[in-house]
């Protein structure tokens, strides 16, 4: 069973997009009923009342912050249709960053015993699920108020949560705001191609498979700081009937002064004797690794970052770990100063 669960999720999460039948950009219509929400461009709707979709644009800093920026977006009297065009994409940013109603929820009642993740489970898988959904929208980061200047210069975005579901699929992403309307397109769209990989295949193994496929998605907000938005993505995949589940964590790094996505030769790139000589120096990563790990043979393709430009891999459970250790995060340090790697120690990165 293991081994099919980690096959599937390989499948949910890491195949091309030419595997998936329907539009990377576009996160489909659920069938049966369920609604999920349409997604084009930055702008999300759903299709029939009744939706579950819920977005949050709550800003812990209080109002203060939007007015300090709108109050330069509205000085200008005669604007080029190019200025027009950034001012409005200013102002969408503005109003997404708008406190939330009081009182509204941002997630889905994961405690509520008529929440079901899937349909066919059991009624004990489905509450084990529910315990799953709960915890890790409890125990993220996933909502990020940026500092007026900071956004206006580009160095910081604001995030908020979308959460979508149907049966068999709780996902939960970032919508990423931006004083450019380019950012914000290059993020987002970014995310949405990935979220529609992998609800899309989750929908085309559940259309063959008996035991279907469960997946609960959520995130988590590692640096938004200083130009680099660095976030990671969680799929919790379980089968109906099986019991215990498996975690991929997809990382995405971002430069929010241009939208680009970074790639790990762009941080300063590890290869494997390096990767296995900061596993070696960290003795909290060696005892979650267990006796019986030897070593990476290759590096892995997920990773994040945060302050100071520290990087820290991901080794995922099943993938290069054994199911008992789980997701295992091992800190590299600044890898565009070398020396630093073969020094760096410590516990263990969540």
């Amino acid at each position: 069973m293991r081994l099919k669960q980690t096959v599937t999720l390989c499948v949910l999460a890491a195949l091309s997009a030419s595997v998936f039948v329907a539009s990377a950009d576009t996160v489909p219509v659920a069938k049966d009923g369920y609604i999920i929400p349409i997604i084009d461009g930055s702008t999300i709707n759903t299709e029939a009342s009744g939706s579950t979709i819920n977005t949050d644009a709550s800003v812990s800093k209080g109002t203060d912050t939007v007015k300090s920026v709108k109050k330069s977006t509205t000085n200008s009297k005669e604007l080029t249709p190019e200025e027009q065009a950034e001012q409005d994409a200013q102002e969408a940013a503005l109003k997404a960053l708008a406190p939330a109603d009081e009182g509204t929820s941002q997630y889905a009642d994961h405690n509520s015993l008529a929440y079901r993740v899937s349909s066919t489970a059991s009624p004990e898988q489905n509450r084990m699920m529910r315990d799953v959904a709960g915890r890790a929208v409890r125990d993220v980061k996933s909502v990020v108020a940026p500092d007026a200047n900071a956004y206006f210069e580009r160095k910081q975005v604001g995030i908020s949560s979308t959460e979508a579901v149907t049966d068999h699929l709780d996902i939960v992403f970032p919508t990423v705001t931006s004083v450019s309307g380019i950012v914000e397109k290059n993020i987002n769209d970014t995310i949405k191609k990935y979220v529609s990989k992998v609800q899309n295949n989750v929908e085309k193994l559940n259309s063959t498979e008996e035991n279907k496929t469960n997946v609960i998605m959520y995130y988590d907000v590692k640096r938004d700081s200083d130009g680099i938005l660095s976030l990671l993505i969680h799929s919790y995949m379980i089968q109906d009937q099986a019991a215990n589940g498996v975690n991929y964590v997809k990382g995405f790094t971002f430069n929010t002064t241009t939208g680009r996505q970074l790639s790990l030769y762009d941080m300063g790139g590890i290869n494997a004797t390096e990767l296995n000589q900061a596993i070696d120096n960290n003795a909290d990563v060696k005892t979650q690794l267990g006796s019986a790990f030897t070593g990476v043979e290759k590096v892995p393709s997920e990773f994040y970052v945060v302050e100071g430009n520290q990087t820290v891999m991901i080794l995922q459970q099943e993938d290069v770990t054994p199911h008992s250790a789980g997701t295992v995060y091992v800190p590299v340090g600044d890898l565009r100063n070398k020396d630093a790697i073969s020094g760096v120690t410590g516990k263990t990165v969540k």
